[in-house]
């Protein structure tokens, strides 16, 4: 009973990180991980409120200092 569960959900861990890409001709192109797209929307979202949580609220509004590039 251990083995085939451990079997099912090995099988259903391959099958969610598996997203199968087409080109318009319908050839298979790069396959992409789900797993890896959602570590790396976790670590921008994560990103995000580290730098929000070091602003600080004051007259309705948040205030802080931050960094970005010129051309953004």
């Amino acid at each position: 009973m251990l083995e085939q569960t451990r079997k099912s959900v090995q099988d259903q861990l391959l099958q969610f990180d598996k997203i199968e890409a087409a080109d318009e001709d319908g050839e298979e192109v790069n396959k992409i991980s789900t797993i890896y797209i959602y570590k790396m929307f976790l670590s921008k979202e994560r990103a995000l409120y580290q730098t929000l949580n070091m602003m600080k609220w004051q007259a309705q509004t948040f205030t802080g200092y931050f960094w970005a590039p010129v051309d953004e």
